[in-house]
């Protein structure tokens, strides 16, 4: 994968790699967790009136509780940057499981079901994902699908209308800040 040529937080000293649409993939290095984390931000800084609408979205998806929606370590931003920070221990992404041979049908309808379930959840719960793609999709230890990146993605076809909340508004489904998820480590 080349490197999406972005100028993310510093923390994430290795940048984020990426493929030719610039959805990251693979190992970066996270010196302040000590650990192998997973990394989810834009492929573009976010101009500065959508900083904190996307703070409140992203802090909303936070809190949801669910067995398909990994809870983020951390949300935050650096400068333009916004991120979320997830756990990588005893994941993989679905891009990297899927690298290793296709999976039995079984399997694959499973895993699909799987993600069904937290989108269900979330949109229940009023959010949608605008990204969801082998990237955003983890498989644990035990086969199960979890979604990251809830949240992250950032409708830009049209601003906020004045006085609108996060909750309430409906994003385009076209052109969206589509978060660049990797593995931190």
């Amino acid at each position: 994968h080349e490197a999406l040529g972005l100028e993310h937080p510093d923390r994430f000293a290795h940048g984020i790699p990426g493929d030719a649409k610039g959805l990251g993939q693979g190992v970066l290095n996270d010196p302040a967790a000590r650990r192998e984390v997973m990394v989810c931000l834009p492929r573009q800084p976010l101009p500065p009136a959508l900083l904190a609408p996307w703070q409140q979205l992203a802090q909303r998806a936070a809190r949801l509780a669910h067995p398909r929606l990994p809870t983020p370590l951390e949300v935050g931003r650096e400068d333009q940057w916004p991120y979320a920070v997830y756990a990588r221990e005893g994941v993989v992404t679905l891009a990297e499981r899927m690298g290793a041979g296709t999976p039995p049908p079984a399997e694959a309808v499973q895993w699909t079901c799987d993600a069904l379930e937290g989108l269900a959840y979330a949109h229940e719960a009023g959010l949608v994902h605008l990204d969801l793609g082998l990237h955003t999709q983890v498989i644990d230890a035990n086969d199960h699908v979890a979604l990251i990146g809830l949240g992250l993605a950032w409708p830009l076809a049209r601003p906020l209308p004045v006085g609108a909340t996060t909750s309430t508004s409906r994003p385009p489904a076209t052109a969206v800040h589509a978060p660049a998820c990797a593995a931190v480590g």
